[in-house]
């Protein structure tokens, strides 16, 4: 990897994930992430932040990691597909591994590999995880994340890599920040009070109630604030120009990333209905 020379916004996003336990890397696509967390990796191993990488991707993103990995930084990364698997990787001399986000599942639920887990770390093994597309992970109450929070004991340094922290409600944030600090906000519930105004739609012949209607988010700022520390946003306002496909994403393609998290990275506070501005 001495041959790449990381972009500035890339070589921050390492530095930001080096300053905290458990980052979130929200990062446009097509920006860099692979090569964000090879590095960030990297760190963390040459300065014994971690003895050992894993990172959890979709079954999609494996050859793309292996060969990045491979042409980049002339590592091979094995994709572990079992518990046992795990645990032979864990107890080796191997420094990076991959597994698909259904190891969590795999692990977390089962109580023979949480107690061996348990007897790794106690021998003071330091494991680094990076979670590519954690938003596919992101419901507090879905099956992966439940797992994930049973093992979690296992990671030392954390880091949550996405393009798209939400996409049609702020509350899909607050999933993804329950993945590494759910004492934030302990609950959805306590999310919604503080930053999504509801209203309740009701029968117009009986009047019972028959859903709730988001309206707008609110205290932005505040939100902005809670997140900021462990927290790092790439989403520039012109599409990005990769020299090496001599292409120009066009902006019709980045649109949506552009509308994603405006209501999160404006300093002045927007009403919102569904994600839109009213």
């Amino acid at each position: 990897m001495a041959k790449i020379t990381l972009r500035d916004y890339q070589a921050k996003a390492v530095m930001f994930a080096q300053k905290v336990a458990k980052s979130l890397l929200c990062m446009r696509v097509g920006s860099g992430k692979t090569v964000c967390a090879m590095f960030a990796i990297r760190e963390f191993l040459n300065k014994k932040q971690a003895d050992k990488a894993i990172i959890a991707c979709t079954k999609s993103s494996v050859s793309v990691f292996q060969k990045d990995f491979k042409e980049k930084a002339g590592v091979e990364a094995p994709l572990i597909e079992s518990t046992d698997e795990l645990i032979s990787f864990l107890k080796s001399k191997n420094k990076i591994c991959l597994v698909k986000h259904s190891m969590f599942e795999k692990a977390g639920n089962d109580l023979i590999t949480i107690k061996r887990l348990e007897k790794i770390v106690a021998g003071g093994l330091k494991v680094a995880l990076v979670i590519d597309e954690a938003h596919k992970i992101q419901n507090p109450e879905g099956v992966a994340q439940e797992a994930y929070h049973r093992i979690e004991f296992l990671f030392e340094k954390v880091i949550l890599l996405t393009a798209t922290p939400y996409s049609s409600c702020l509350s899909q944030f607050w999933g993804l920040i329950c993945l590494i600090y759910p004492e934030i906000w302990p609950t959805k519930k306590s999310f919604y009070f503080n930053y999504i105004d509801e209203i309740v739609i009701r029968d117009p012949r009986t009047h019972r109630p028959i859903r709730k209607e988001k309206i707008r988010y609110k205290n932005l700022k505040d939100f902005r604030k809670k997140i900021e520390p462990f927290t790092y946003f790439y989403y520039p306002s012109i599409p990005l120009v990769h020299k090496e496909w001599h292409t120009k994403l066009s902006p019709e393609h980045l649109a949506e990333y552009n509308e994603l998290c405006k209501g999160i990275l404006k300093e002045k506070e927007e009403k919102h209905v569904e994600g839109k501005e009213v």
